[in-house]
């Protein structure tokens, strides 16, 4: 860590230093602090929050289908919806 010359107290301060410890003038020649992402928000979305959102629609429709059914291949078209629902759901938590 070198030191510099403080401009105004002579006194010997770090280059990394804003401003003198001693009589706290800004030490010229050192940058000021950067903002990181500069203050705005940025929305991120996930392409498999679509995949969740289908998956999951599929599971509740396969559920009220296999369990209000009359017929076995009504019960059974349920039961597999709920199946690939399921697996849909699993490949979009992997997106």
């Amino acid at each position: 860590m070198p030191l510099i010359t403080c401009p105004e107290c002579q006194k010997q301060v770090s280059d990394k230093a804003a401003a003198c410890p001693q009589c706290g003038a800004p030490i010229t020649g050192v940058a000021a602090p950067v903002q990181v992402g500069g203050g705005s928000h940025a929305r991120v979305t996930r392409t498999g929050a679509i995949w969740e959102g289908i998956g999951t629609v599929l599971v509740i429709g396969g559920g009220i289908v296999a369990f209000t059914a009359n017929s076995p291949n009504a019960t059974l078209a349920g039961v597999g919806a709920i199946g690939v629902g399921f697996v849909v759901f699993i490949i979009g938590r992997f997106l």
